[in-house]
């Protein structure tokens, strides 16, 4: 992974870009640790867009479940789902309900 490194309690040093081994950015490998003031990515490299969000564990397994909004408008659009056996990196599973399609 290189660059800078990170240090428990605190953000990653070597750097003022907030980046590192703590926040390895979009399309890069996993994180070490969460940090707020950045952005948390998901496996896919996109932004973890899950606003008012809840997690339910299953067998060792978490499942975070939250409403996605738009970019342009906060309009909610659909609930993604992730997972993650450590609560640090997350994996896109799915959206689990999209606004104005019908389940089945």
């Amino acid at each position: 992974m290189g660059g800078a490194t990170s240090t428990a309690g605190g953000p990653p040093s070597g750097g003022t870009s907030g980046r590192g081994s703590a926040d390895p950015g979009p399309g890069s490998a996993r994180y070490d640790a969460i940090y707020t003031g950045s952005p948390w990515h998901d496996d896919r490299g996109n932004v973890i867009n899950a606003h008012a969000a809840g997690v339910v564990e299953e067998d060792g397994k978490y499942y975070l479940i939250g409403e996605r909004h738009s970019d342009t408008s906060n309009a909610f659009t659909a609930f993604n789902a992730y997972s993650s056996i450590d609560l640090i990196n997350w994996k896109f599973e799915n959206e689990a309900w999209i606004w104005g399609r019908r389940v089945s």
